[in-house]
């Protein structure tokens, strides 16, 4: 492989660097390149579900400070500050 950038090549050093053709790659040489680097398949990611990703908003330092702030709202008999705080 060349040292520079892929995209800042000549379109035949291009062709040159990763082995084929402008014409692509026969179906035998697909078949060789599969079986030696697997299929192109992207992995699958690991998805959050949705009760943790909630979670992670209220695990945030911001976010405690706010509740206690709407709690002690609430104790004094604030219900607005205590609403406006949680909101």
């Amino acid at each position: 492989m060349p040292s520079a950038p892929i995209y800042s090549l000549r379109t035949q050093d291009v062709y040159k660097a990763l082995e084929t053709a402008p014409e692509g790659l026969s179906s035998a040489e697909a078949q060789s390149r599969q079986s030696l680097y697997g299929e192109n398949r992207l992995s699958e990611q690991h998805k959050i579900p949705i009760w943790e990703k909630l979670l992670m908003h209220f695990m945030h330092p911001q976010a405690g400070i706010l509740l206690v702030a709407s709690i002690l709202a609430l104790i004094g008999g604030d219900f607005v500050l205590a609403l406006v705080t949680l909101t």
